[in-house]
């Protein structure tokens, strides 16, 4: 591959305007995906997937904001403007279409998940998610009638969420909230 001339590559992004603009918002949303891509091997979603991911982040990030769907839709737009997103499944703007995450928004997800640190920011932003899952099961319990509905809709999401949170990296999460929490940072 030969290397492209810096001063044309240069030229070429100051005449595009190209720019990156993504808020916390956006980047929750791109990990989400990216994180949901990994798990379930998924190469695109339908656009319904973007929305409720959307939604997802918004309980999270901003709990009782207005109109997470409008806002879905503006962050989807957004994120293709800035190349972060883009539409594979060539059907145009007439209907709902398939999206993928691009390199780009990939390898920025990426960098964030690898220098993720446990700070005070993060433990609230879990302690955030977490508060979210409990509230989902507590709302299931609720409405729990019998055993096997408890066992599928409570206790079984509560025994993951639970073994998530704790024990995804537990020597690293369970020494460094001990070390915040005994040194109050």
């Amino acid at each position: 591959m030969t290397v492209p001339d810096p001063s044309r590559v240069i030229a070429s992004l100051a005449r595009d305007q190209v720019n990156l603009d993504l808020k916390t918002v956006d980047l929750c949303f791109l990990a989400g995906l990216y994180m949901r891509a990994d798990k379930a091997a998924l190469a695109s979603f339908e656009e319904d997937a973007l929305v409720d991911m959307f939604e997802q982040v918004c309980d999270v990030v901003d709990p009782g904001a207005e109109n997470p769907r409008k806002r879905a839709t503006h962050a989807i737009q957004r994120l293709r403007e800035q190349r972060m997103l883009a539409r594979v499944d060539g059907a145009g703007l007439v209907r709902a279409g398939e999206y993928a995450l691009t390199r780009l928004a990939a390898a920025v997800v990426e960098s964030f998940l690898a220098d993720e640190a446990l700070t005070r920011e993060s433990l609230t932003l879990l302690t955030g998610t977490l508060r979210a899952q409990l509230a989902e099961i507590l709302a299931a319990a609720k409405k729990a009638e019998g055993g096997e509905a408890w066992h599928t809709r409570v206790s079984g999401p509560l025994r993951v969420t639970v073994a998530h949170t704790i024990y995804s990296n537990p020597e690293s999460v369970t020494k460094r909230v001990h070390t915040r929490l005994l040194n109050g940072r």
